[in-house]
């Protein structure tokens, strides 16, 4: 008598030989082999991908160009091309930009305070962001260690936000 093997491979269960290969079913996506990928697979996925989209769809990708890889920059300015179509890139400002100056302007222990700050200077018309606001929030243990989460504005805003923020004392602010 020979043995006999049970495998559930996500999908189904597979009951043969115990000396029999198993093979799970192909899947049209899976993140582990993603990376195995040719790049002209890829191109040519996302050339039938884009090709499908409306011009509106088209666009709206195309304006945040940035967050695609190389390949999709590569076959969506193609097909872009292909249509005729001009996109305006949405300005993107980086905290390395050498035309921006930032000044920090408080830190806070708890992230519920610095999304309210953070709103309240948004609703007022200052461009703001957070710093380790994500670390903090996964595991807020991490407050005191990383100086809490900070609040960072330009240089030119920082009196006009200490100003707004200064009427809203129930902030619990690092000390």
């Amino acid at each position: 008598m020979s043995a006999c093997c049970v495998q559930n491979d996500g999908v189904g269960v597979v009951v043969g030989r115990a000396k029999q290969a198993f093979r799970p079913r192909e899947r049209e996506y899976d993140a582990g082999t993603m990376t195995k990928i040719k790049a002209d697979e890829e191109r040519e996925r996302l050339a039938r991908w884009y090709g499908a989209m409306s011009e509106e769809e088209l666009k709206e990708i195309a304006k945040r160009e940035g967050a695609l890889t190389d390949v999709a920059r590569e076959v969506i300015r193609a097909e872009l091309l292909r249509r005729g179509l001009k996109v305006e890139q949405l300005a993107e400002s980086t905290v390395g930009d050498s035309e921006m100056k930032l000044a920090k302007i408080r830190d806070f222990v708890f992230v519920p305070d610095a999304l309210v700050a953070k709103s309240i200077l948004d609703s007022a018309g200052i461009k703001c962001f957070l710093s380790d606001e994500t670390t903090i929030r996964m595991d807020w243990l991490w407050s005191n260690a990383l100086g809490g989460v900070k609040l960072w504005v330009r240089r030119e805003d920082v009196e006009t936000a200490m100003e707004l923020l200064k009427e809203d004392s129930s902030m619990r602010t690092k000390r």
